[in-house]
């Protein structure tokens, strides 16, 4: 398939180009019409990783009007140095490439000899695995939105950190684009001082990729979040929100193809962001700007939005004190600015860009065909139901159930039928039923602070070699799921009652191994799990894509005969 690439332009025509970005929890792809010249763009689509890649071929190659046979190109993280390389070479002037991932933030400098310097920065990530970077992320989330409490932001971030697309609402969000906002800003501290030889020219551009680049485009952040990347003086900003840029660096492609794709990204794949003009500040109290027949003054810490399109332009006059300078700016999608000293952003964001907005507009409109293959298929089945995360041992038993702690009558069942499942508990709870005998318990959901407490408990048991029973605490949900999920794991929970079950860990999750459970054969009512978000746990039928959105697309799900738009990342499929 690839060695048609090295080819010439009649067999590069003879099919469309699909370029896939595999990212660590996520699948990008564009389709491109690979013809003589510069490709032209059909269409683009993210979904979670674990879907199919030909059924994402197939989804987009439908939309476009095309046949399904495609060459592909692949990258990921190792491609993309590569990538980088050959953009600067096609563009004539060394690049940045800027990208926030779930492990970590990177950025790549490539010069237009092709070569590479790569920062790879792990407390920069979207959420740090390191304690204290995780407390600082926190932080960082709640002085910029403010209007959220401490333990929410912890309580959300920790999902984030596991189940980086599911759990989506508008607060979380938000949520999300504030701990982007972080990273950028933990990223740009940690590389002040490094040595980044001819990328520290105000000329070189920067290039936003992933999801990132899809957060300012969108207008969830503001272009000058990205200030603590840029070194004084004038920077073009460009965004790839595609998430497939790593695709170019794939070793199927000669030089002369290379730069014909590159020409082709360009064009239709590099959004023009805007430019970004930064004063460092110095000793002045103020800035002034003069621009088409107004004068403003920026105080330090502060910022200038201008309203310039793409391809639209205007000449500065910028003075600190007695020194004057001349600059010509450049809009985009986002405008342009011009940043004094470290500017506070704002997160704002535009009300008609929120995720309820969207699938409200979308349940109006009639699904768009797409196969169910789009999605990953669960590991539940119907004597399996899937949990967020087993801590402890793998236990078996029979199923008490009670909606709150038990009175001594209810322990004493507990204990003699070995598993408690619960749906309101705290930590007390926990090791209460551990200290009575019984072996394990289920719960719907605890806070951050709350399943800390429990593991640290675990971990004293273990270091004191204080010999026990095994024992298991099996979380279902999300920490701060809706009301419509909670209802729907206790009816799961209540319907367990009496029945035999194993606590499994992989994957996480209950098990019905009773008599049964074994003469059970038909399947759950319908094809699609809700696996986060206002529906979690609720079981619907899949009808197809309910909007185009390339990056952040929704799935129409019919849910007790009502259609509803979910993100695709709260989707699983129960086919194989």
């Amino acid at each position: 398939m690839n060695q048609s690439l090295r080819d010439g332009g009649e067999a590069r025509g003879s099919a469309p180009l699909l370029l896939v970005g595999e990212g660590l929890d996520s699948i990008s792809a564009v389709l491109l019409r690979d013809g003589v010249g510069p490709a032209e763009l059909l269409g683009a689509l993210r979904i979670p990783r674990g879907g199919s890649i030909e059924a994402l071929r197939a989804t987009l190659a439908a939309g476009a009007g095309v046949g399904d046979t495609a060459h592909e190109l692949r990258g990921g993280a190792a491609e993309t140095a590569v990538a980088g390389g050959r953009l600067a070479a096609r563009l004539g002037v060394p690049i940045r490439i800027v990208e926030v991932d779930r492990d970590a933030s990177r950025v790549l400098l490539a010069g237009t000899d092709r070569s590479t310097l790569s920062f790879e920065v792990p407390m920069a990530a979207l959420v740090p695995d390191d304690p204290h970077e995780r407390r600082r992320r926190t932080d960082g989330v709640l002085s910029l939105l403010g209007r959220l409490d401490r333990s929410e932001i912890n309580d959300a971030l920790a999902d984030l950190a596991e189940a980086p697309l599911q759990d989506r609402d508008d607060v979380r969000d938000a949520i999300r684009a504030a701990a982007t906002a972080d990273a950028l800003h933990r990223l740009g501290e940690a590389l002040a001082g490094e040595e980044r030889g001819e990328a520290e020219t105000d000329a070189t551009p920067l290039i936003v990729v992933g999801s990132a680049a899809s957060l300012i485009a969108t207008g969830s952040l503001p272009l000058t979040i990205l200030a603590p990347l840029i070194a004084p003086g004038r920077t073009r900003v460009l965004l790839e929100p595609y998430g497939v840029f790593a695709a170019l660096g794939d070793s199927a492609l000669d030089d002369e193809r290379a730069t014909e794709l590159c020409e082709s990204v360009m064009v239709n794949l590099l959004l023009p962001g805007g430019d970004l003009f930064l004063v460092d500040g110095g000793d002045g109290a103020s800035l002034t700007v003069q621009f088409d027949g107004e004068r403003r003054e920026l105080s330090r810490g502060s910022s200038l939005a201008l309203a310039l399109r793409s391809g639209e332009s205007t000449t500065l006059q910028i003075g600190e004190d007695d020194l004057m300078l001349s600059a010509e700016l450049f809009g985009g999608i986002r405008g342009a600015s011009i940043i004094y000293g470290e500017a506070i952003p704002d997160l704002g964001g535009e009300s008609g860009g929120t995720l309820s907005t969207a699938a409200l507009a979308a349940v109006s409109a009639a699904p768009i065909p797409a196969p169910i293959e789009l999605l990953p298929a669960s590991g539940a089945s119907a004597n399996h139901r899937g949990g967020r995360g087993l801590l402890g041992d793998e236990v078996e038993g029979t199923v008490h159930f009670a909606d709150s702690e038990p009175d001594a009558d209810g322990w004493e069942a507990a204990r003699s039928a070995g598993l408690l499942a619960i749906v309101q508990a705290s930590p007390e709870t926990v090791l209460r039923a551990r200290a009575v005998g019984v072996r394990g318990v289920v719960v719907c959901g605890l806070s951050a602070g709350e399943r800390d407490a429990l593991a640290a408990s675990l971990e004293r048991r273990i270091a004191a070699a204080v010999a026990t029973e095994p024992f298991a605490l099996l979380i279902m949900t999300s920490r701060r799921m809706s009301e419509t999920g909670r209802r729907s794991i206790a009816t799961h929970l209540r319907g367990l009652h009496g029945r035999r079950v194993a606590l499994t860990a992989e994957p996480p999750g209950l098990a019905v191994v009773d008599a049964d459970a074994r003469q059970e054969t038909h399947a759950p009512a319908g094809d699609v799990r809700v696996v986060g978000g206002a529906y979690e746990g609720c079981l619907g039928t899949w009808e197809g894509l309910a909007d185009p959105r390339a990056d952040d697309p929704l799935g129409a799900v019919r849910i007790d005969g009502v259609l509803r738009a979910i993100p695709l990342g709260d989707l699983q499929r129960l086919s194989a």
